[in-house]
């Protein structure tokens, strides 16, 4: 995952470090084209002690952006590149969507944006999903690429890869999921889905309908090292996994067969302890829900949007 801010910034003439060996011989400097690199004795730039302090501290912000790597497939070094706050369905580089940028992937991430950074850059963990949001973002979508069949590459650079394009097809269609802070206090209160790729929302869910208290835990993201990251991920993980169990339960109780669902029982890593226990706790929910269709159960269903959406199936529990 990636946080971004953008705006003026913050001074950093400040940050001077001086270099003894920078200056080279100056009888060389009439054969370098422009030697005015070796006359430098100091450079000016805020190191990897200060810098992430300096960001928080100093920093004058005026919007903070967020992305979720959500399958996983982003090896890049220095970022998950970003989605930008753009047409929800349009897809391709550079075509006005969410993955408007060159290296972004088609569909797979999630994308939230703080317009006016009221949030600070600070994290959270919804009981609407149980994922990391980005706390203060106005709306968020997620362009779910299930098996990772797209991923963040873009050619050009190096042959064979063509130029000036990305190194997969962008996909025709693609399930998508948005999220928005309608009563404007930092955290997601409504869930839209669009799954069978028509760019129509077939379903909404409100946290406020439900009387669901949609607020989650704070993480500052100022005070956090690598670690405290590594550790929140785990938190949000272990907290995944549980939900995925606890719908297993449930799913028992009313005698529903589970074992299509075998390969999400078997996680091997952290990140498919996340992203299976996800699709388990979503998958039984869909089905709890046709069962008490079905039936024609309306308290029963009821019952059903209240523990997903709290990330309490205990309410359900015969």
């Amino acid at each position: 995952m990636t946080v971004h801010f953008y705006g003026k910034g913050f001074d950093y003439s400040d940050q001077i470090h001086k270099f003894k060996n920078l200056r080279g011989l100056p009888e060389a400097d009439r054969y370098i084209y422009d030697p005015r690199w070796r006359q430098m004795s100091e450079l000016i730039y805020p190191d990897e002690k200060v810098a992430y302090n300096m960001i928080f501290r100093k920093g004058k912000w005026d919007y903070c952006w967020f992305v979720f790597d959500e399958d996983d497939d982003c090896n890049r070094w220095e970022r998950v590149e970003f989605y930008y706050p753009y047409d929800l369905f349009k897809v391709g580089a550079t075509q006005g969507g969410l993955d408007s940028h060159k290296q972004a992937d088609a569909a797979g991430d999630r994308g939230e944006f703080d317009q006016d950074n009221s949030g600070k850059g600070r994290l959270y963990l919804s009981p609407i999903d149980g994922k990391i949001h980005l706390f203060g973002a106005e709306w968020g979508a997620w362009r779910i690429d299930q098996n990772a069949k797209c991923f963040q590459g873009y050619g050009g650079l190096y042959p064979p890869g063509e130029k000036e394009q990305r190194l997969h097809k962008d996909p025709e269609s693609f399930a998508t999921v948005k999220y928005t802070d309608t009563d404007n206090n930092g955290f997601f209160d409504l869930i839209e889905y669009d799954l069978n790729g028509d760019r129509i929302f077939e379903e909404r869910v409100s946290l406020l309908e439900l009387n669901i208290d949609d607020s989650g835990m704070i993480y500052d993201t100022s005070e956090m090292k690598y670690e405290d990251v590594k550790a929140l991920f785990d938190i949000c993980t272990n907290g995944m996994w549980e939900r995925g169990q606890d719908a297993i339960e449930v799913a028992e109780q009313y005698n529903l067969n589970t074992s299509w669902y075998s390969f999400w029982k078997q996680p091997h890593t952290p990140f498919e302890r996340y992203s299976y226990g996800y699709w388990l706790n979503f998958y039984i929910y869909k089905d709890l829900c046709h069962l008490a269709e079905l039936n024609k159960d309306t308290k029963m269903r009821k019952r059903l949007d209240k523990a997903y959406y709290s990330g309490n199936w205990k309410e359900v529990l015969k």
